[in-house]
């Protein structure tokens, strides 16, 4: 009967797994890993506003509308839209009524 060739390395990977495991465990419950982790979540915040500052001067200074201007052009083509369709429903209407 033939064994797996592989057996062995996957032993040595679920006992390494294990053990990275139960270090990364013990480290994330230290309250220098939630203060780390608190300023690093604070620098990727701060980060992202000053690049989506900086993307709307660009688009500002383009002449190039934002995402959100975008979509408020979107919704208002919506309402106009929903607006001709009744508009063209009440003109077929009173075409119906002659």
């Amino acid at each position: 009967m033939a064994s797996d060739p592989f057996e062995a390395w996957r032993q040595i990977a679920a006992a390494q797994e294990k053990q990275l495991s139960a270090l990364f465990e013990r480290a994330a419950g230290t309250d220098a890993f939630a203060e780390s982790l608190s300023k690093a979540l604070e620098a990727y915040l701060n980060a992202t506003q000053v690049s989506r500052e900086n993307v709307e001067r660009f688009l500002a200074a383009s002449n190039l509308p934002t995402r959100a201007e975008v979509a408020r052009l979107a919704e208002r083509v919506d309402e106009l839209t929903t607006r001709i369709d009744e508009l063209i429903e009440k003109l077929r209407k009173k075409k119906k009524k002659k």
